[in-house]
């Protein structure tokens, strides 16, 4: 079997109940990857024992690792799986979401094309907890003339599970943050938006799959807190003017989001006392 220069890194926590889409999305791709890398961020389920025993028992030719770690949240565990990958490129994805079969057939693709690029994404649809199913067409919403880093500072364009980049970008420019338990992402994205060389693929080749506890949810105060100390590291991206716009937008679709969803409990409760 060939297998593309790409690590998969999949950090984990108590996720025994719905990981195995995640990893049959994985170990199904038309093109395996190198090695799939699993973080556990101090399940209290089982999840590592789990996956051990469904991995022992699919035989799979696709090198793994189970990594045990204390509970230090996401960021910590994607970087414990960036510095043992052994590729140069990696996969990012989430417990809970899926890749479509030819994802990493694709994202290989555009790495045989282009040697330049050292960071690839991707359109994803959104499975709502409701059952409903967004399209998410990030690729609009990047402007390729102007400067990356302004442009994420104003809105977060990359879905981790949908980005694959080169390992050598976090060695150079520094991992995700570690004190930050929501929002890494969007803060790693922007530390390394001045080096990145993107190419965005237009298709929807993965699903963010919506639910309550995963490993990146949390409260919305202190989502808020973390985002505000986000921009303020990342204020020199642009003038004062924008800076201010976007705190007052953060401020206020944080506080709808939150009305919103303890509006929608009250309701359920209602009905449910009904």
């Amino acid at each position: 079997m060939n297998f593309i220069d790409i690590s998969v890194v999949c950090p984990v926590y108590n996720s025994k109940g719905y990981v195995k889409k995640t990893l049959d999305s994985i170990i199904n791709q038309d093109l395996k990857p190198r090695e799939i890398l699993f973080i556990d961020d101090g399940s209290s389920d089982g999840t590592p024992q789990y996956l051990n025993e469904i991995l022992s028992n699919k035989k799979i030719k696709i090198k793994w690792k189970i990594f045990n770690c204390n509970h230090n949240g996401p960021g910590a565990a994607r970087n414990i799986g960036i510095k043992n990958a052994k590729s140069n490129w990696i996969s990012f994805i989430d417990s809970d979401d899926i890749w479509e079969r030819n994802k990493l057939k694709k994202v290989n693709d555009i790495i045989k094309l282009h040697s330049n690029i050292n960071f690839i994404s991707h359109n994803e649809k959104h499975l709502k907890s409701d059952g409903s199913i967004l399209h998410i067409n990030y690729i609009k919403k990047y402007d390729q003339n102007n400067s990356l880093e302004k442009q994420l500072f104003l809105e977060n364009i990359f879905s981790t599970s949908a980005v694959t980049c080169k390992k050598s970008l976090f060695h150079n420019e520094g991992y995700f943050d570690e004190t930050l338990m929501s929002a890494q992402d969007y803060e790693v994205w922007l530390k390394l938006s001045k080096k990145i060389k993107l190419y965005f693929i237009d298709e929807f080749l993965g699903t963010y799959i919506e639910r309550d506890g995963n490993i990146t949810s949390s409260n919305w105060k202190l989502r808020l807190r973390n985002e505000l100390i986000i921009l303020n590291r990342y204020k020199h991206y642009v003038n004062f003017n924008i800076y201010w716009y976007r705190i007052i937008l953060l401020v206020l679709r944080s506080s709808l989001k939150a009305f919103l969803k303890i509006k929608y409990k009250t309701n359920s409760l209602n009905l449910f006392n009904k």
